[in-house]
């Protein structure tokens, strides 16, 4: 089964369960307000940090699993890491409230729009 996989940065402390990213934190409101936004069906979304896309064997014989998600980057060291590893991506701001970038609504506005025909042309919307 294939995934649009939303990758962060680090975990929060606030994070209330450890296998599923964002969970319990201010960015994850953030997130799934994109989310639902951008038309996207909650179900076919997975929530992870760049800690847990290292954990993944790309070696293995599981790396075409791997490679079938939809990979979205949530602020730039989640791309670094997704790079490390070739995964093709895009690259939308960090949803913590902390990220200044958010306050320019017109900008976040345009990217969920651009992430959003992204999804298209990968065949999800």
């Amino acid at each position: 089964m294939k995934h649009i996989v939303f990758v962060g940065d680090k975990p929060s402390s606030k994070n209330k369960h450890q296998s599923v990213a964002f969970v319990g934190t201010p960015s994850y409101k953030v997130l799934l307000d994109w989310v639902y936004r951008m038309d996207v069906d909650i179900t076919w979304t997975m929530m992870m940090n760049k800690d847990m896309i290292r954990t993944l064997d790309m070696a293995s014989d599981e790396t075409e699993r791997y490679r079938r998600h939809t990979y979205i980057a949530l602020g730039n060291e989640a791309a670094e890491e997704l790079d490390k590893f070739k995964l093709e991506y895009f690259k939308l701001p960090h949803p913590s409230p902390r990220n200044r970038v958010l306050n320019d609504k017109k900008l976040v506005e345009s990217k969920l729009k651009e992430c959003r025909s992204y999804l298209d042309s990968k065949g999800w919307l």
